[in-house]
This record gives structure tokens, C-alpha cells and sequence, in this order.
């Protein structure tokens, strides 16, 4: 197949799977409202969360840097598609975590400057943040598949088969060049304002 057939493929795909980013979209924003203006929830879990990854990331190069934020996002990435396939679960579980822990986190850092809070978050945002509602959208499709509706003629292992490759091509193709952009911008970020 040629790259101008796959590129086709991946936006048929997440047109078909759009009103799944857009529940994804929402339920992100609530989440981060809700970490925003409670951040009285899991406070000790992201406490230390924070703690492993400033502990893991202290002392290492700009190129170590990208690979563990890199790796880091394209995990939890993976994790939403893949772990999408139980009922969608998964990927809505994921979505309101890491909403709240960035409302959570834009909450406190807020006390010593929103704005620039918002300067070193909205630059590689604008890529992560797609690249992670497109994969757990995908992932929450990928749970929901057996209530949608078919052509007369197609098994439904068949349907879960397409949309679970097809998803995989959106992964290759779509999150992971969004995920590669925004771990370069917040490396260089973590570089230039520590």
C-alpha cells in the first residue's frame, strides 16, 4: 500500500472513530477542570509519582531526556489502544487520571505563575494532547466495536480485526510522529527553563 493510501486510511479512520476522541476530548477537559479546582484527590499518589520522575529524570542529557519522556508518553499511549479491547475501560480510566493530575499539577504550579505554567505546557501540548485522544479514542472504539453496527455480511471477528488494524496504522502513523514533536519541544523545554 502506498504512504498516500495509508495517509487516506489513518483520516477515514479517525473520522469514523471521531465522536469516541470527542467523548475522550471532553471527559479529558472535565478531568483537568475537576484536578484544577479539587486538588484534594490521589494527592499522595502524585505526590510521588513527581517524585520517581524527577528522581529518574535529575542529571540526565537532552537526549536521554527524550527518550524517557518519549518512551514514557508512547506507553501510556500504547496502553490506552491496546487496553481499549475490555469494554473501553481502560482508556476512559487513563483519561480522567491524567486529566486530573494536569489540572492537579497546573493547581499548585499556578501559585508561582499560571502563565508561565501555561507557556512550558501549551507548546508540546498542542502535540501530546491530540496524539492522546486520538489513541485513547481508538482504544475506547476498539472496547466498544462489538455494539456497533455492521454491514449485513460482516462477522463481527471481522470487524474487531479492522478496527484493531486500523488503529495499530493510526498508532504508527498518526500518534507516534505527534508523540516524537512533543517530547522534542518538552525536552527542549525542561533544557532552556529547567
Amino acid at each position: 500500500m502506498k504512504v498516500k493510501n495509508y495517509s487516506r486510511l489513518c483520516w477515514k479512520f479517525i473520522r469514523e472513530s471521531r465522536n469516541y476522541i470527542y467523548f475522550i476530548s471532553i471527559l479529558f477537559l472535565i478531568s483537568a477542570t475537576f484536578g484544577f479546582a479539587y486538588p484534594i484527590f490521589f494527592t499522595d499518589i502524585i505526590k510521588k509519582l513527581i517524585d520517581e520522575i524527577v528522581g529518574k529524570t535529575s542529571g540526565l542529557g537532552f537526549f536521554q531526556l527524550f527518550l524517557f519522556i518519549f518512551q514514557n508518553n508512547i506507553t501510556t499511549a500504547f496502553a490506552g489502544v491496546i487496553f481499549g479491547v475490555f469494554l473501553g475501560i481502560l482508556p476512559v480510566i487513563f483519561c480522567f487520571f491524567n486529566g486530573y493530575v494536569l489540572g492537579f499539577v497546573m493547581n499548585k504550579s499556578s501559585e508561582v505563575g499560571f502563565f508561565g505554567v501555561l507557556g512550558r505546557l501549551l507548546p508540546h501540548g498542542i502535540f501530546e494532547l491530540p496524539a492522546l485522544a486520538i489513541s485513547l479514542g481508538i482504544g475506547l472504539r476498539l472496547g466498544l466495536v462489538y455494539f456497533e453496527k455492521r454491514k449485513k455480511k460482516e462477522k463481527l471477528g471481522e470487524k474487531v480485526v479492522d478496527v484493531f488494524k486500523n488503529a495499530l496504522i493510526v498508532f504508527l502513523l498518526v500518534v507516534i510522529p505527534l508523540l516524537l514533536v512533543a517530547a522534542f519541544i518538552e525536552t527542549c523545554l525542561m533544557f532552556v527553563f529547567g
